[in-house]
């Protein structure tokens, strides 16, 4: 038999919830090679109309607090914000993904905007050949999806005005799948792609900056590496400027410098830089036109030769050189972190 890729099929709908989280089980019957979401988003207006020039930074992306694939108990197959997405996409895929241009809306009105999601699990999303990583559903204890979702109010600056709300009844996402299954006849290559089957996994932390740090032995700033017992292979770091006003912005002024160091006996420095630096070489190594400020990946198989092996808790310590925040404000650090359980784990 031969391991195929069956065409897109749509699997699934979560609803809205203002300020609330929805959850839908996803089937768990197939390998899966990639979920494709659409989240359709449809505001209404009363007697007052939408001027999306009062929207904040990153406008509707702010809707999706978090959306995450749980797939048993503490262990995420992928976890991010609707913003922390849009641009990890960037970097990983080349692109953004699509979205629908806010626009204005008369009053006693409304219109609908999309945000389409890919989660392709499969290291290449060109090849349809590549089964390393499928997410194996069948063989782990859920699989389920949840969205934290928002309100108006975390997408417009000030007060919302009355009558400006999400509609309930037009807002949900909606999930296709394409699976991989056998056809034809022959011998069964299930077990065989099974057998090889790599299973990354994800996590995301997020640490406040509210201080100067000018040493890099000051203790202020040394932010211990997660997950342990683990092989990272990536690490995608977000730093936010004046995360208390609500609408914070991605930005190269909030690190200074950035390190890695192994703690551990002789204490290696596994990588020592400028965040510029970091920030810059992104953009040359991945030819990349568009290219944000304040987002740095590391790349660990190319730095590490397979990864940052990290054995046990304190073993790893990123550090940072940080200039103060501006008064009354602080800033924050958001890693996320992609990486693959040991042997034992």
């Amino acid at each position: 038999m031969t391991m195929r890729i069956m065409e897109s099929q749509i699997v699934d709908k979560i609803e809205y919830a203002a300020n609330g989280t929805k959850f839908v089980r996803l089937d768990r019957g197939s390998l899966i090679r990639r979920y494709t979401l659409e989240i359709a988003i449809t505001i209404r207006t009363g007697s007052t109309s939408f001027n999306a020039s009062n929207t904040k930074r990153n406008g509707l992306l702010n809707l999706i607090k978090q959306i995450r694939l749980e797939i048993g108990a503490g262990q995420l197959k992928f976890t991010h914000s609707g913003t922390d997405k849009y641009f990890t996409d960037l970097y990983e895929v080349g692109e953004y993904p699509h979205m629908d241009p806010l626009t204005n809306i008369p009053a006693n009105s409304s219109k609908t905007f999309r945000i389409w999601f890919i989660y392709d699990f499969a290291p290449s999303r060109r090849t349809m050949s590549d089964f390393r990583e499928l997410l194996n559903a069948p063989g782990n204890p859920s699989n389920d999806l949840y969205v934290d979702w928002g309100s108006m109010a975390d997408v417009m600056t000030g007060n919302v005005p009355t009558g400006i709300e999400i509609d309930p009844d037009k807002t949900n996402i909606t999930i296709s799948n394409l699976r991989a299954f056998e056809d034809g006849s022959g011998d069964s290559q299930i077990e065989a792609v099974l057998s090889n089957l790599a299973d990354p996994r994800v996590g995301v932390d997020q640490f406040l900056l509210d201080r100067a740090a000018t040493s890099y032995d000051d203790s202020i700033i040394r932010i211990p590496i997660n997950p342990v017992r683990t092989l990272i292979t990536e690490q995608v770091c977000f730093a936010l400027e004046n995360i208390t006003d609500g609408d914070p912005r991605f930005s190269n002024d909030v690190v200074d410098q950035f390190k890695v160091e192994n703690v551990v006996g002789g204490k290696e420095t596994i990588i020592q830089d400028w965040w510029r630096h970091i920030w810059y070489q992104n953009r040359h190594d991945l030819r990349m036109r568009q290219h944000p400020e304040g987002i740095i990946l590391l790349d660990w198989p190319d730095q590490r030769q397979g990864g940052l092996r990290n054995n046990k808790a304190e073993d790893l310590e990123i550090r940072l050189l940080t200039p103060p925040p501006a008064a009354g404000k602080k800033n924050a650090i958001r890693i996320h972190y992609k990486y693959y359980p040991l042997p034992g784990v």
